[in-house]
């Protein structure tokens, strides 16, 4: 099996594939959080972190594109697909 501290240990994983006509771009990391991702923020500070995913959401849409998200314990995956 894997040990504890790699399973447990922190990533982030990026990949960019075309499909047809289309760029598919996934974002996925780990996450501690029991619940899955969300359009907002439970941080102290929202105000301070990055753009969010309803903002990106909102570009997508904009785009005629799709987001879609996945939640899978420990690690949470964004994917947004537009037409190139």
């Amino acid at each position: 099996g894997v040990p504890a501290d790699v399973a447990l240990a922190p990533f982030i994983r990026f990949c960019a594939t075309m499909e047809g006509e289309n760029v598919c771009i996934a974002v996925s990391n780990r996450t501690e959080s029991d619940e899955p991702p969300a359009f907002t923020t439970n941080k102290a500070h929202p105000e301070f972190h990055g753009v969010g995913l309803r903002v990106v959401h909102d570009i997508v849409a904009r785009h005629d594109g799709e987001l879609e998200t996945a939640f899978d314990r420990p690690s949470q995956t964004i994917t947004m697909t537009v037409r190139f």
